[in-house]
């Protein structure tokens, strides 16, 4: 049996340059909005969505969602 996962079609980018960043990929980059909240807009690319977050730079990472996850049988 095997497991059937994908990656999100987010990217969360983090800075401190909030005012920058968001006129940036949506004045510059003409991006439209797709969400907004007091720390995190989110730009919809057309081939995923870019999240800016008003934050301090937490390093990379990269999601994966999947439907189900179970153990081979025989193993514990």
């Amino acid at each position: 049996m095997s497991n059937t996962f994908k990656a999100s079609r987010d990217i969360i980018i983090r800075t401190e340059k909030w005012s920058e960043a968001l006129r940036f990929y949506g004045s510059v980059l003409g991006l439209p909005i797709t969400e907004r909240s007091e720390t995190i807009v989110g730009f919809e690319t057309g081939a995923f969505c870019l999240y800016v977050e008003r934050a301090k730079s937490m390093g990379r990472s990269l999601t994966f969602l999947w439907q189900t996850l179970k153990r081979p049988s025989g193993n514990s």
